[in-house]
């Protein structure tokens, strides 16, 4: 997968925000990889396409996901959250479109 000159920008606006965020490294490499992912890849180029019907925005997220505990609270730690094995699991990049959870 080619990367064009419109990943190239949205790449660097990635590392950008995230490249001091606390407890995480992001960096070029790690933001190349991840907009390589074949189903990110296609997110961007439907974005880049213009086309009727498409989405016009894409919201890139690091943060360990948000999970409904036991008590049906949602509960968030941008860097690291322990889940119910007593395992941590570290923030990493995923995407949405802000109506997802």
């Amino acid at each position: 997968m080619s990367l064009t000159p419109r990943h190239r920008w949205c790449i660097d606006k990635i590392v950008q925000c995230f490249s001091h965020h606390e407890g995480g490294i992001v960096d070029d490499p790690k933001v190349q990889s991840f907009v390589r992912k074949p189903d990110v890849f296609l997110q961007f180029a439907s974005l880049f396409s213009c086309d009727k019907g498409t989405r016009e925005i894409l919201f890139i997220h690091y943060q360990v996901k948000e999970i409904e505990n036991d008590e049906n609270v949602y509960s968030r730690n941008f860097v690291v959250k322990e889940n119910d094995l007593g395992t941590k699991e570290q923030a990493h990049l995923f995407l949405s479109y802000g109506d997802s959870e």
